[in-house]
């Protein structure tokens, strides 16, 4: 860095990992820069990290602070406190003050308590609107319009009833009941994920519309792309096994019309425009990853046409949806998102809906076990 430094102005770029790196830390010390730009805040969310304590003795040697945060949802809003906090340590009351201001707490089983909802949301966006700029799609004249989401109940098989009885791994049997017992076929008859999916997939039309499938489990990912095929559809593959170059000429065939279905299990870090369809086979309890995937395929500045499916699991898996709910809800309460389909489906799914979609499911059951009894 010698030569950069004799000259009057320079700049430094490093990873977030440099936070880490003594000798960084110390060339920044010797060094004064006039202002520090962190790209992608959200690991400074937890103030349990060394990454934080890092970021908080670095931000203290700069005039001017600015963080880039691209993340779609902040989950928590201690997480948008964490983060302003290191900004201006005197914008924010304590944390104490802050949960009995503007956080609904109940106590949780056992001992102590958990955050449940948000208050006083408009007066937070006012206390921090010069530290906080939000951008969204609108705000660059960008259009959302004509983009659909749905949620759909996959009822219990008796196959799942009976291991849901002798496990705890309930996602695993929600999504792959052969990973449970691996006696058990998987198929449309033994897994109502399956069964809904193959529905979906024929209902889409996806040879015109393209979709792309979250699934958690890799044996899950390779057994359903072979039940996907047997449709007749062509479909691949992409996880943590498919490295570089394989990875991105799937990528670039998907997106030149070579699949009809692409599944996997990243959020992120590739696109596909010319995919119109986004199923989420596999629920994950945390929306920003959700969302991060549902934008594999709305990455425009201009957004129409687009839709969403959430399989959800009668019982458990869809009493889930009222978490997601309140993790959404603090996103949407303390700061400025762009929309999307996940967020809506999850926000506007009220208590009531619920209690309708799981009475329905109940009832359909009734009905086919009254119609395979005749």
């Amino acid at each position: 860095l010698g030569d950069v430094y004799k000259r009057q102005d320079y700049s430094l770029v490093a990873t977030h990992a440099a936070l880490e790196n003594n000798a960084f830390l110390k060339s920044i010390s010797d060094h004064r820069y006039d202002m520090l730009i962190f790209d992608e805040s959200a690991p400074l969310r937890n103030t349990n990290t060394g990454m934080y304590m890092d970021a908080k003795a670095l931000v203290s040697l700069f005039p001017n602070v600015i963080f880039l945060n691209a993340t779609p949802v902040e989950i928590n809003a201690l997480d948008i406190y964490n983060q302003l906090a290191l900004i201006d340590k005197n914008l924010l009351p304590t944390k104490r003050d802050f949960e009995s201001t503007f956080c609904k707490r109940a106590p949780k089983p056992g001992k102590g308590y958990e955050i449940v909802g948000y208050k006083n949301t408009d007066v937070f966006k006012t206390a921090i609107s010069l530290r906080y700029l939000a951008r969204t799609r609108k705000d660059l004249g960008g259009t959302f319009s004509d983009n659909e989401y749905k949620i759909v109940i996959a009822e219990l098989t008796e196959t799942q009833r009976k291991l849901l009885r002798k496990t705890t791994l309930h996602q695993l049997c929600y999504d792959y009941p052969k990973g449970v017992d691996r006696y058990v076929a998987y198929n449309a008859e033994t897994c109502g994920k399956v069964r809904v999916l193959m529905d979906i997939l024929d209902e889409l039309d996806v040879k015109t519309g393209k979709a792309i499938i979250y699934v958690k489990y890799k044996e899950c990912q390779a057994e359903l792309a072979e039940l996907i095929k047997e449709k007749g559809y062509s479909c691949a593959v992409i996880n943590g096994g498919v490295q570089g170059k394989k990875r991105s000429q799937i990528i670039t065939d998907a997106n030149a019309g070579k699949y009809d279905v692409i599944i996997t299990n990243i959020y992120r870090a590739y696109d596909l425009p010319a995919f119109i369809n986004c199923i989420f086979y596999t629920i994950d309890t945390n929306p920003q990853h959700m969302i991060q995937f549902e934008g594999r395929i709305t990455r425009d500045i201009n957004i129409s046409g687009k839709r969403v499916y959430m399989i959800f699991t009668a019982g458990k898996e869809l009493a889930a949806l009222e978490t997601l709910r309140v993790r959404m809800s603090a996103s949407q309460n303390f700061t400025t998102t762009g929309r999307s389909m996940v967020s809506q489906a999850i926000l506007n799914s009220s208590e009531k809906e619920r209690r309708d979609m799981q009475s329905k499911a109940d009832l359909d059951r009734l009905l086919k076990a009254m119609l395979s009894a005749k």
